[in-house]
Order: structure tokens, then sequence, then C-alpha cells
């Protein structure tokens, strides 16, 4: 090549900077750096998180305290390294993952939250704020803030167990026809409710359904209930009742410490009292036994200061877990056995006075029974 050429050629290159790569080196180095710290970090960030997390879902948000630091100082390092890099392509990257895991931790903790967000939605529907299942048959929580006075829409055949319970503002509520079942605890400690309409679709009502409805002063029972759950009206304020002969067993602790309860009438058709279904019924003062009964449980009417007398039919049989039926009813003057005696050593009542009333044509009885005097019906005042 000849030397004009070659000097032409010398003078259009650009001339050399030997100090670009190694500012672009350093560059990279540091923003690599910070990035790998950013990381480390991060990553303990997240372990801390993960650790709380399965040990205890609840302790999410004490996870993201306990790692806000480490994130911080992660997405801070990994700021810095992206701000120092010139645009080499090792360094951004490095920081941009830093960048990226910082804030994992707080999509972890979120995790469960947002799972359970999910899965709510997919098998509930809200109307009103008031939870259904998908169809809208079923409902399954009421808020607990919502409106004193609620409808259920048509529509619905069954209220879930505790879908109204703990709901202090509820005054009154109308069940629909069509609704056939009341959960467990469905409207348990609803303090304030004072009023219920039930439909005459309805068959079952829940163990403790109406427990602690402390303003719950009457209710009526459709005629086509046939089961009525352990300790469902227990400490409500309620006067009087009517059972229909369609249920068939009053469970146990059915009318617990309704203390304000006069009165109550049971129909033909039910078998069994159980146990203290009456107990502490205070002003209880009149109660009929129907002829179908064949079963009375251990401190039915125990406490039942105000009842003062009672008559048993010819149905019953006494025997194991018939004690203390009549402990502490200190008004008790009479009660009437229309079968045969009774073992006196159940202990069905206290040592408190009473006249006992047979029929003349039963058998096994004496002069006394349990210390009591014994006296034909037709001596009865």
């Amino acid at each position: 090549m000849p030397d004009s050429a070659r000097l032409n050629t010398q003078k259009e290159m650009p001339p050399l900077l030997p100090n670009e790569p190694k500012t672009a080196k350093s560059s990279t180095a540091a923003s690599s750096v910070l990035g790998a710290i950013s990381i480390a970090f991060a990553l303990l960030a997240f372990v801390i998180t993960i650790a709380l997390c399965k040990w205890n879902d609840s302790l999410s948000m004490l996870a993201v305290v306990l790692a806000a630091p480490f994130m911080a100082t992660s997405l801070t390092t990994s700021i810095i390294g992206l701000c120092l890099n010139t645009g080499t392509v090792a360094g951004k990257r490095v920081s941009k993952i830093g960048c990226i895991l910082a804030l994992s931790p707080v999509l972890v903790a979120g995790l469960p939250g947002a799972r359970a967000w999910l899965e709510n939605r997919r098998h509930y529907s809200y109307v009103d704020g008031v939870q259904f299942n998908n169809e809208k048959t079923f409902l399954t929580k009421y808020p607990q803030d919502g409106s004193p006075h609620y409808t259920i829409p048509d529509g619905v055949t069954g209220v879930a167990d505790n879908a109204f319970s703990d709901c202090e503002n509820l005054t009154s509520i109308t069940l629909p026809p069509g609704v056939t079942s009341i959960g467990h605890h469905a409207f348990s400690s609803c303090d304030n409710l004072t009023r219920i309409t039930l439909p005459d679709s309805l068959t079952s009502i829940g163990d403790n359904a109406f427990s602690y409805c402390w303003s719950l002063t009457s209710i009526r029972i459709p005629d086509g209930v046939t089961a009525i759950g352990h300790g469902a009206f227990r400490h409500c304020d309620l006067a009087n009742i009517v059972i229909p002969g369609s249920v068939t067993s009053l469970e146990s602790q059915t009318f617990q410490f309704c203390t304000s309860l006069t009165s109550i009438t049971l129909n033909e058709g039910i078998t069994s009292i159980e146990a203290m279904a009456f107990q502490e019924c205070h002003s209880l003062n009149t109660i009929r036994v129907p002829d179908s009964v064949t079963k009375i449980g251990d401190g039915a009417f125990l406490g039942c200061r105000a009842l003062a007398s009672i008559t048993f039919p010819a149905s019953i049989t006494f025997g194991e877990g018939n004690y203390n039926i009549f402990n502490g009813c200190n008004n008790l003057e009479a009660m009437t056995f229309l079968g045969d005696c009774p073992d006196p050593a159940l202990g069905m009542i206290n040592s408190y006075p009473i006249t006992i009333y047979r029929k003349s044509e039963t058998q096994g009885w004496d002069e006394t029974w349990s210390g009591r005097p014994v006296k034909l019906i037709s001596e009865k005042p």
C-alpha cells in the first residue's frame, strides 16, 4: 500500500480510548457485587418468611415485619447497582434479579390470604354482603354488622351451621317457604333477636340453633318439624311453646335455663324427653306428658321450682337413666302414676313432701312410695 494511502487510513480511524474498557469493567463489577448482596439479603428475607408461614399461617404479618429490614437492604442495594450500571448486560441482570427477589417475601406472606380469597370466590356467591353457595340455595354466612331486619331470599332451602351466630345487631328474620333445615348454632348468641318466622316447609332444627338468644320470647315450631337438636333453645326467654307431634324426641338440654318458660305443650307422637331437657326452667308450672312418651331422662325437670304437679302415663318405663328427674322442684306437691309402681330406689325426687297418686288397678304399690304417702286418683282434692 502506498504511504499516502496508509496515512489517509490512519487519519480516518478514531482515536483509541484506553480508559473506556477499564471503566465499563469496574462499573459492571460494582453493580454485580451489589446485585449479589441484594440477592443474598432477599433470600434471607425469603427464608424467614417461609419458615414462619410454614409454622403458622397466622404469622404472615409478623414474618413480613421481621423480613422488612432485609427486604429494604436488598431493594436499596439492587437500585444502586442498577444506577451504577452503564449499560453492561451482566451487572444490570444481577441487580434486576436482586430487585425482584427483594419483594418475594411479601408475595409469600400474602399467598395464603390470596388463595383463601380465590377459594372463597370459587365456592360462594354474595348478595348484599350475605354469603351463599354458588347455587344460592344455602345461606352460609350473614355479616355481623348486617341489617337488623333480614328476609332470606326465595330459593334458599337451608341455613348453614353458624350462619347467623353472634350477630348481635339482628333483631328479626324471616325464612321463606322452601327452607327445610336450620344448622347447628345457626342463630346462637344473637342477643337481640326478638322475632323469627319459620316456614311450614321446615323439617329440622340443629343443635344449639337458637341457644343464648336472650331476647327471643316466642317462636312457632311448624307441624312438619321432625327433629329438634340438643340444646336448641337453651338460655332463651321463651314464655310458652308448642312441640308438634311430628317431633319424636326432645333432645337433651333443649330448653335448659329457659327461666321465663311457664308452660309447654307436648303433642302425641313424642316418645322421649331426654336428660336435662327442662333443667332450671324456674317458671315452668304446667306440663302434660303425652301417652306416647316411653322415656324420661336423668334430670329432665331438675330445678323446675314452680312445677306443682305432674302426671306420668302408663307407657313410661322407669329404670336406668331416670335419676334426679325432679330434684330441686321444691314446690312439687303431687305426682300421678298411671302405670305400675316404679322402683323407689331411683331417687327421682328430693326429701320434700309429695303425695303420690295412682290408679286402683295398677300393681306394685304400697301405702308409701319412697317415704311418701300413696293415694288413689279418686282421692285427689
